[in-house]
């Protein structure tokens, strides 16, 4: 069992990347939603306000960069009042996996990205070419892509 701390402010340093998973999953009463996206993937769906920020990281980034082992997108949109949708892959990954496809098809199909004002599709290194991909699904989002080259 979890205190009532916000997920904004716990800290999921060194974890692995199934525990950190399931830990926010618990944080159901934040609007807080955990879709695994099969072994390697995973989806994690904040809603906070009327625009939406996409990003993806990887796990081994997000414990060894950021602090608390958060996201940067999880400050990006908080500090902007912000709602996030946080593809993280277990390693540095491209995000190419028939489940992740899956998830951006049913997103598409039952029109949630539609929903919002705004939306941003942000990736860095590697994942820049995964935002630039999935952007896509949401054809009038902006797209922010910080050095985009090869893991």
């Amino acid at each position: 069992m979890r205190d009532t701390g916000s997920m904004l402010q716990e800290n999921f340093s060194d974890l692995s990347f199934d525990e950190w998973l399931e830990t926010i999953n618990t944080y159901e009463d934040e609007n807080c939603t955990v879709d695994f996206l099969g072994p390697d993937h995973a989806a994690i769906m904040q809603e906070s306000g009327k625009n939406l920020i996409v990003h993806f990281e990887n796990h081994q980034d997000i414990n060894a960069n950021w602090r608390g082992g958060r996201p940067l997108g999880w400050q990006l949109a908080s500090e902007a009042g912000w709602s996030s949708l946080s593809l993280v892959s277990r390693e540095r990954s491209w995000f190419r996996d028939p489940y992740v496809y899956a998830y951006f098809d049913r997103l598409i199909d039952d029109g949630m990205l539609d929903n919002f004002e705004n939306g941003v599709f942000y990736g860095k290194d590697a994942a820049a070419y995964s935002a630039a991909a999935y952007s896509v699904s949401a054809p009038m989002c902006r797209v922010l892509l910080i050095l985009p080259k090869l893991p």
